[in-house]
């Protein structure tokens, strides 16, 4: 039996300020400078 619509009914709903988050820039931007930053020093100190 194919119980998706099941499971999706009772996936948690993201609260107000994670929606906040999600759209604001700032935020954003902030977020893919930082994950590119640990790229970067992952890459530069061969640990990967």
């Amino acid at each position: 039996m194919d119980n998706t619509t099941d499971d999706i009914a009772k996936a948690p709903l993201p609260t107000t300020s994670t929606l906040r988050r999600r759209q604001n820039i700032v935020f954003q931007a902030w977020r893919f400078i930082a994950l590119n930053l640990r790229f970067l020093t992952m890459i530069t100190k061969g640990d990967h």
